[in-house]
């Protein structure tokens, strides 16, 4: 209940309060153009080629390949977007016959 008093009057309201919540700070990825990626990650079966960086800007490149007896499965190259990675591919093992 609020009362506000002037000169010649005096009005009593009912006024809505707000509850403050307490928030958690949660880290925040930072999304734009110009978010780096962690180096590309290992994948079973193959590695990425070349020598890894310790960072990659937004739109550069790295290529994986399979190990001997391993078969790749989607596109080799991964791009950095956003701070990650696109889809990575996976190397599965040949079946030998015999």
């Amino acid at each position: 209940m609020l009362t506000v008093k002037s000169r010649k009057t005096s009005h009593t309201a009912s006024v809505p309060y707000i509850r403050a919540v307490a928030a958690v700070a949660l880290p925040l990825r930072p999304v734009g153009e110009n978010v780096t990626c962690e180096p590309p990650p290992e994948i079973a079966g193959g590695k990425v080629q070349g020598v890894k960086k310790s960072r990659y800007l937004p739109g550069e490149r790295a290529q994986y390949q399979c190990w001997q007896g391993f078969q790749m499965t989607g596109d080799s190259t991964v791009a950095c977007q956003n701070g990650t990675w696109t889809k990575l591919p996976k190397c599965r093992g040949c079946e030998r016959g015999g």
